[in-house]
């Protein structure tokens, strides 16, 4: 949905929420995000000096708890040769990057061993768009679908205030609405789905999971796939963004019960 929206996305660290759940669960959300991508490239951590390693430690153990960073370090740590991007490396480049990741990762345990109950602080905003240019993300990016039951005022009132804070900080908003009337402050997106974006953004999700040379099509009917793209449209209760969540829950329910290809007659109304 991101690439759909900002075509020119090359690396962002990116939070999708499916509705307003507060500032605390923004925190949150984004710092599950690094702490995975952590997780995914410890080598990434190796060059970075002291204070940062420091300012990563209080931003997520104040968003997560210190408990939550430190166990996810060190299982990272204790199954960092089983890891799947080492199956690119040679042996000797593979050396490299299994001591990088190690020195890293220690690093996080050591500096972070003094932070027992960071509290979230009200410039956790600084700190976490620090932390993203740190390991080198272009930028920080939260997609927030608003288009189902309307906020009441004061939510939306605090949303707005928020919303502005922290573009300022460096942290860029998408907010997605109901169609129709609804007046706000805020800079907004009113999506109108088509049958064509939704194809291509199935397609791209197909892929990105299995791989570049695969195609939805492996499991799905084209017809079939357009009438679920065309049930979808047609439901005028469901949020624009929440469309593509259900369609993908739609198809990838039915890969457990059978290998065959889901033909336009499997699907239920």
């Amino acid at each position: 949905m991101a690439l759909q929206l900002h075509p020119d996305l090359q690396r962002d660290l990116i939070l999708y929420l499916p509705a307003w759940m507060g500032p605390e669960e923004v925190a949150r959300g984004l710092a599950r995000l690094l702490l995975r991508f952590i997780r995914e490239h410890p080598t990434w951590l190796a060059p970075l000096d002291r204070s940062t390693h420091q300012l990563m430690n209080r931003f997520l153990k104040a968003a997560l708890g210190p408990e939550t960073v430190q166990a996810a370090i060190h299982q990272t740590l204790y199954r960092l040769e089983e890891a799947s991007w080492l199956n690119e490396a040679e042996d000797q480049q593979r050396e490299i990057w299994l001591k990088e990741a190690r020195y890293g990762l220690r690093r996080m345990l050591q500096e972070g061993a003094s932070l027992q109950a960071p509290i979230l602080s009200e410039a956790w905003t600084e700190e976490l768009h620090a932390c993203a240019q740190a390991l080198d993300f272009q930028q920080v990016r939260v997609i927030m679908d608003l288009s189902g039951p309307p906020l009441s005022e004061p939510l939306l009132q605090e949303l707005e205030s928020l919303l502005l804070r922290w573009a300022m900080a460096g942290i860029l908003p998408t907010v997605f609405l109901p169609t129709g009337e609804f007046r706000t402050a805020m800079v907004c997106h009113e999506i109108r789905w088509e049958a064509e974006m939704l194809r291509a953004m199935m397609e791209h999700r197909y892929r990105m999971i299995f791989g570049e040379h695969r195609s939805i099509s492996e499991i799905i009917e084209p017809e079939a796939l357009g009438k679920l793209i065309d049930l979808s449209l047609s439901d005028p209760d469901e949020g624009a963004p929440r469309r593509l969540g259900r369609l993908w829950r739609q198809i990838a329910g039915r890969l457990p019960d059978s290998h065959q290809l889901v033909h336009v007659e499997d699907i239920v109304l």
